[in-house]
């Protein structure tokens, strides 16, 4: 139970970070948002790690939030010793796909990307598994989140469904490596 608490702890926590950023980010005085992917921009690259951490308006990160938690949390409670570096993996492999085949012109940012790459992650985890704990985490997160999957690729103005499917793509690789690598 103290090893779960401490996952809702570290969960929330998170979220709480990303809110903290949203509204330091409207006192500065300049836009935060332009601190996002721009893709294929040197100067864009930079937001490959930042980008999770900004959002555009209230609804975005409000939007966010109640999914990133509870995928954190489920993330951390299967396995928290190789959680943050599932989630560090996400973030640059995801953001580097977004980078390089986002729209011209564009700004991505928001956790978005996270989230979907946590989805891909924990949905594949039953698969390259194979044991009870992780199939009932993937059947779980299909439950929750599978209807999702199918809008949030459809390509959209406004939103980054380049991020959404790079996301995925790299929680579902980095399931994959997992197992390979034995990392129980």
């Amino acid at each position: 139970m103290k090893e779960f608490t401490k996952n809702i702890e570290l969960s929330a926590g998170i979220v709480l970070l990303l809110w903290v950023i949203y509204f330091v980010g409207l006192l500065l005085p300049f836009h935060i948002q332009n601190l996002g992917i721009h893709p294929r921009s040197l100067a864009g690259l930079i937001g490959i790690l930042l980008a999770p951490f900004i959002h555009a308006h209230f609804f975005h990160i409000a939007a966010n939030s109640l999914t990133l938690l509870i995928l954190l949390l489920i993330t951390l409670t299967h396995n928290r010793s190789v959680a943050f570096g599932v989630i560090l993996m996400i973030i640059i492999m995801g953001g580097l796909g977004t980078w390089l085949f986002g729209s011209s012109n564009s700004v991505h940012i928001g956790a978005s990307g996270v989230i979907f790459g946590l989805i891909g992650y924990l949905l594949s985890l039953g698969y390259y598994q194979r044991d009870f704990k992780s199939a009932i985490v993937s059947l779980l997160v299909f439950f929750l989140y599978g209807g999702a999957l199918i809008f949030a690729m459809i390509p959209t103005i406004g939103i980054s469904w380049t991020g959404h499917v790079f996301g995925f793509l790299a929680g579902v690789y980095i399931a994959k490596k997992t197992k390979l690598m034995e990392i129980k």
